[in-house]
């Protein structure tokens, strides 16, 4: 995780360490290309980690615990507490998606462009 928010924190500083006013636009597919880099790899370790059995076991006990529940249930009738516990539902159902997506995205990945000879 830390040598991700590292190479995060060089990409944000730039090469030359000018910061975000050394970005003229000129490397503009480069950056694109690092980043999905960095989403792949943390995608892959996210992957890595719920696709053996006890990840997929751990995975499935969040999906009934975050997902499939509805998020405003009815037992809950005061219309504030009803605001307040869909925020937190959506919520956990991200944190959900975000496993499920990193998982599809392991599987897939994601295309390199063709150089032009």
């Amino acid at each position: 995780m830390t040598q991700n928010l590292n190479e995060a924190n060089k990409l944000i500083a730039g090469e030359r360490g000018e910061g975000w006013g050394g970005l003229d636009g000129t490397d503009k597919d480069k950056q694109q290309a690092e980043q999905a880099q960095l989403q792949f790899q943390f995608a892959l370790r996210v992957a890595r980690v719920f696709m053996t059995p006890e990840g997929a076991d751990a995975l499935e006990a969040l999906r009934e615990q975050h997902l499939y529940p509805p998020t405003w249930p009815p037992s809950v009738t005061h219309q504030q507490d009803q605001l307040a516990f869909g925020y937190i539902r959506e919520g956990q159902k991200s944190v959900v998606t975000m496993i499920e997506n990193c998982i599809k995205i392991a599987k897939n990945p994601p295309q390199q462009p063709k150089k032009e000879a």
